[in-house]
């Protein structure tokens, strides 16, 4: 009995450790995301979806638009950029 008692307790402990780690991994990601000003809020979704559009609809053979290739090479002209943030986009 004080051995089921005893593993409980741990149990439970390394649960309430986990739990708090947890909640406090993510409070600090999100602190530290809000500092560096790279937050989710602060990305133009509307931009990039009135460019999409503008690339579909004025793109010249619509017949080899290939959306999963465009969007590749979009995410990697912005790793790009990132990885050398001296770089204008322009």
């Amino acid at each position: 009995m004080r051995n089921h008692l005893r593993r409980a307790w741990l149990i439970g402990l390394t649960l309430l450790s986990l739990l708090i780690g947890l909640v406090g991994g993510m409070a600090l990601d999100r602190q530290v995301l809000t500092a560096s000003g790279q937050a989710a809020d602060s990305l133009d979704l509307h931009l990039i979806a009135e460019a999409w559009d503008v690339i579909r609809s004025h793109y010249v053979d619509r017949t080899a638009f290939d959306e999963k290739q465009i969007t590749y090479a979009a995410i990697g002209a912005w790793s790009t950029h990132w990885a050398t943030p001296a770089t204008p986009l322009s």
